[in-house]
């Protein structure tokens, strides 16, 4: 049976970044199996919400994904000019965020996520974030339009960093052991920055299904842990959430 849509939410995929380390390909039109990964993420998002929306600062790059397209409005490009801009183009109070670098969705965590603000009408949250000891995901998580106000505030002191603004607002962290029920192995905050996390995401896409994938992928967690201690790794690409978000996808 086919699981019903989310009425109440927007899903928004950020795209607005330059992929400079890519070696100048768009990373989003990068392919692991028969799509590509703003395919995969806009088929992902599509079965959970009624609408989905890209927001990029490149228009014609976008079209025929069958969602609608928009513009990031920000003179800075940055992660928080993104969500900005995706909120204020949303339909809905509440829209889920992902980059256009994380090819690994789990439909099931994020139905959770989304479960969380029935959990918490009371409370009327206006952040729901993934956080684990290493810090937040900000790039996949659900934000109100009742943040609008502490982002413009922030946008206008020049600081694109989207947690900054998290004292302001009312927020419920996701914490690790919640994640885990869904994502054993976190692969949902897998992104793609670099030549080498490319070939770590094919190897992953291929062997999914066998022990091998799941050992490399640890494999993989561990050197990045090691290089983002040595200040050598940039660091949202350490899927367990290492603190970042700075620059959106």
């Amino acid at each position: 049976m086919k699981e019903e849509t989310c009425p109440g939410l927007t899903g928004i995929i950020l795209a607005g970044g330059q992929s400079k380390r890519m070696r100048g390909g768009n990373k989003a039109f990068l392919r692991l199996g028969e799509s590509s990964i703003i395919e995969t993420i806009v088929a992902v998002l599509s079965s959970i919400f009624p609408e989905v929306i890209i927001v990029t600062r490149s228009l014609m790059d976008y079209q025929g994904l069958g969602c609608r397209v928009v513009l990031d409005v920000g003179e800075a490009s940055g992660a928080l000019t993104g969500l900005f801009s995706g909120l204020n183009e949303a339909t809905t109070r509440y829209a889920f965020f992902v980059a256009c670098d994380m090819p690994f969705l789990q439909p099931g965590l994020i139905r959770y996520m989304v479960s969380l603000l029935e959990e918490g009408r009371g409370q009327g949250y206006d952040v729901l974030v993934p956080k684990m000891e290493e810090g937040y995901q900000p790039l996949h998580a659900i934000y109100s339009k009742g943040c609008l106000p502490a982002i413009v505030r922030q946008l206008r002191e020049g600081n694109q960093r989207i947690f900054d603004f998290f004292p302001c607002v009312r927020l419920r962290e996701i914490s690790r052991e919640e994640l885990t029920r869904f994502d054993p192995d976190l692969l949902s905050f897998f992104n793609i920055n670099t030549p080498e996390s490319l070939e770590m995401a094919k190897m992953l896409y291929q062997r999914s299904k066998d022990n091998y994938g799941s050992h490399c992928f640890h494999r993989w967690k561990i050197r990045q842990r090691q290089d983002h201690l040595s200040g050598e790794a940039d660091p949202r690409i350490d899927p367990e959430g290492l603190p970042g978000g700075d620059d959106q996808a």
